[in-house]
């Protein structure tokens, strides 16, 4: 059995593949550095035939966590494991120096992951909901002490 290891040499391709079909699931509600990444993706995957795409679609552009196997792919296939592996392997290493080049392009505008001003935003959405929610609970709790209040009342005043 002959292993084929890709994590070195294409864990950047891997890094954009995994994230295909979030990507394009959330299309319409992207932030500025997903956008960017959707176009680093679709610029390098316009660079293979269409047959190597769609080997790498079955596999990474599914809603499945962790992706499909190599051995699910490769039955699907009708190949042998090592086959389909050296193939996926072959068309990852073909696709990695177009997301290198389109990843330099647009380096400069993407922002890092833990950017302040998105935490700073975030931080501000989570205390807002909480407010919002504090709000509501204390509402719902004030109601119930009324109509506990005037059933009580109305209990001693038919005592009386």
């Amino acid at each position: 059995m002959v292993f084929i290891s890709s994590r070195p040499r294409n864990s950047i391709t891997k890094y954009y593949l995994r994230k295909w079909y979030h990507l394009d699931k959330n299309i319409s509600n992207l932030d500025e550095s997903e956008e960017k990444n959707i176009k680093i993706l679709y610029g390098a995957l316009k660079n293979l035939e269409a047959d190597e795409r769609k080997l790498l679609a079955d596999k990474y552009r599914v809603a499945k966590k962790p992706h499909r196997t190599d051995l699910e792919m490769a039955e699907e296939y009708g190949m042998s494991v090592q086959a389909y592996m050296y193939k996926r392997v072959k068309i990852e290493d073909k696709l990695r120096p177009f997301i290198i080049e389109l990843k330099d392009k647009y380096k400069e505008g993407i922002p890092m992951k833990f950017d302040i001003k998105i935490l700073e935003n975030r931080i501000k959405k989570q205390e807002k909901e909480k407010a919002e929610f504090i709000k509501m609970f204390d509402e719902q709790v004030r109601g119930k002490y009324k109509s506990i209040q005037k059933s009580n009342i109305k209990k001693e005043n038919e005592q009386e």
